[in-house]
């Protein structure tokens, strides 16, 4: 069942510009570009869905099946999951060659590192326990979700970064 119900979520649920934002790996061959901000783009594109769904009434949709809605909701957190991870993913080779290409390292923030891609997760679950409880408390609204979500994940993301900055500045 829950085969099927990924299947759905992948071929109707998701937005055109999830597969687009994927793309945005490449972002890290610019040279001193904040790294961050292609993975806040992937956050933007899980509102895009959650919008389209609401548009399309998708959750209405869906839970009108004959199926458990826990697993309506586990099936959507899932596909989040995997889209999230598939960013990861594609961005750890173009990291590589960022590493290769721009030796000095990024001015504009932290250089692609494992330290880097476990902030990226931090990231990630600081969008998702904001904005999908909030979501799924009403099923429908999607704006105030995504702001609370938004918030969350670029405060992680300035905390992190803080991580980052503060104690190479004490060094000089």
């Amino acid at each position: 069942m829950m085969k099927n119900l990924l299947y759905k979520e992948f071929k109707l649920a998701s937005h055109p510009t999830t597969y687009i934002f994927l793309s945005f790996s490449l972002m890290f061959l610019i040279p001193n570009y904040p790294s961050y901000i292609q993975f806040l783009y992937i956050c933007m594109s899980i509102f895009f869905i959650f919008l389209n769904g609401r548009i399309n009434q998708d959750v209405f949709y869906t839970v009108s099946l004959p199926i458990r809605k826990s697993d309506v909701v586990k099936a959507r957190v899932l596909m989040i999951a995997i889209i999230q991870l598939f960013q990861v993913i594609i961005a750890i080779p173009i990291a590589l060659l960022s590493i290769r290409m721009y030796p000095e390292g990024n001015l504009a923030g932290i250089d692609p590192n494992v330290a880097f891609f476990g902030f990226v997760f931090i990231v990630f679950s600081a969008f998702n326990i904001g904005f999908l409880p909030l979501f799924y408390r009403t099923g429908y609204k999607t704006g105030i979700p995504f702001l609370v979500g938004g918030i969350a994940s670029i405060l992680a993301y300035v905390c992190l970064e803080m991580l980052v900055w503060i104690p190479s500045n004490m060094q000089r």
